[in-house]
């Protein structure tokens, strides 16, 4: 079920559960005997490094343009696995539990949080790690109550040691006399209503989009899931240590610690960073600017590159389709550039680029998977300079490049410009 990045000599088309630049439709239906062997690199021209049109449309006519969208390395760069639940490709526990866990949501039929951005409700706030697990096994339920553990057929009392009725997760965070006395005397901007039937998503996504009260001094982050940290710890105090909390002294300890921890980080982040090494740049560098323009309708793009040297200026344009989107415009414009200057015969050389995801993408080890066949190709052919380097200038010194690219566009489309 997967594409090879590079040529893909070595990656089974059918068969590979890694995917590459492109995520493909698998095919549909028992394969085709004589496509049991059949490898990316055999949907190649052997001599460009192209791909073979006949073949993609004979073995896969439904999957002809997304195939054809995507641009290999010409110039032999190695096959690279990527991991395509991130942009970067790169595979961690966390994105791989993530992966599991939407596959999971996706297999069952009742989701008890299906409108929850788990991220923007979870993973994102500015709290600590800690907090952060708390909050995600409350959201999912996860969180050992009396209700939970007796559900588990667990011998022990499913009762609020408080007030007395069931102790579920809603009870516990939010119904419970004891934690609406918290709530009530949390300084937040906005009150919200806890009686009646508690929608815990709706209500969760409400907290953490309320802002603190001054002069409490939380400004960065969020007070909320200290609070439900205060009263999950108090409640485990109260049941373990028989040591009794009152709703000041929860409201006191999840404000200091949210202090305490966004301060730390504060602190972090200030520290001195260590000064990137200063790159000497030869005065005679000639200066390549480039740039690209696309169009979501056609998948065409128009590029323009201006090569300046001493004394003169010279301006290119050129034109691609199935282009999948604007970075690998900007991308392929880059690569024409970086190949006329070979050509040119240039030896030291400065390219600039308004598009900041592709200079970090050149100028780093880690690109996007979109991307990696067209980077590893510049790279390759930036070996033969003797200086090189990729820059980030500001649009509005781009103009020139700018207009070239979206007459290139104009020409080989007539369509609007993105």
């Amino acid at each position: 079920m997967g594409w090879a990045v590079g040529d893909g000599r070595q990656i089974n088309a059918w068969n590979d559960p890694w995917l590459s630049t492109s995520r493909l439709a698998k095919p549909m239906g028992p394969q085709p005997e004589h496509s049991s062997e059949l490898k990316v690199a055999d949907l190649l021209c052997s001599e460009t490094q192209e791909w073979n049109m006949a073949k993609i449309n004979q073995e896969f006519p439904f999957n002809a343009e997304a195939i054809l969208s995507i641009k290999p390395s010409k110039l032999g760069a190695p096959d690279k696995l990527f991991w395509l639940h991130t942009k970067d490709g790169v595979y961690t526990t966390k994105t791989g539990y993530a992966a599991a866990v939407e596959f999971r949501d996706e297999q069952e039929e009742d989701k008890p949080l299906k409108h929850l951005n788990s991220n923007k409700g979870v993973w994102s706030l500015k709290t600590a790690p800690k907090v952060q697990l708390l909050l995600w096994k409350t959201l999912r339920g996860a969180l050992p109550v009396g209700e939970a553990l007796l559900h588990q057929h667990i011998n022990i009392d499913p009762l609020c040691k408080r007030c007395g009725e069931l102790e579920s997760i809603t009870h516990l965070l939010f119904k419970c006399d004891f934690a609406d006395k918290v709530w009530e005397e949390t300084p937040l901007v906005r009150r919200f209503d806890r009686r009646g039937l508690i929608d815990l998503e709706a209500t969760w996504m409400g907290l953490i989009e309320n802002p603190c009260l001054p002069p409490v001094g939380i400004v960065d982050g969020q007070l909320a899931p200290w609070i439900i940290w205060a009263i999950w710890t108090a409640r485990n105090n109260l049941i373990f240590n028989n040591k009794i909390c009152s709703p000041k002294d929860v409201i006191t300890k999840a404000i200091v610690a949210a202090k305490e921890w966004l301060n730390a980080q504060n602190k972090e982040g200030s520290k001195a960073k260590i000064p990137r090494a200063q790159i000497t740049v030869p005065s005679h560098s000639s200066i390549i600017q480039t740039d690209a323009a696309w169009n979501d309708a056609t998948k065409n793009s128009g590029i323009g590159w201006i090569i300046k040297q001493t004394g003169e200026t010279l301006s290119f344009q050129g034109s691609a389709k199935l282009v999948s989107s604007p970075l690998v415009a900007e991308a392929l414009a880059m690569h024409e550039a970086v190949k006329k200057s070979k050509e040119l015969g240039l030896q030291q050389v400065i390219f600039q680029s308004d598009s900041a995801q592709l200079i970090k993408a050149l100028n780093s080890m880690v690109e996007p998977t979109e991307l990696y066949g067209i980077v590893a190709d510049i790279r390759i052919s930036c070996l033969h300079f003797e200086f090189s380097t990729f820059c980030w200038i500001p649009r509005e010194k781009n103009s020139e490049d700018d207009r070239l690219a979206k007459q290139a566009l104009c020409i080989v489309s007539g369509g609007t410009t993105t």
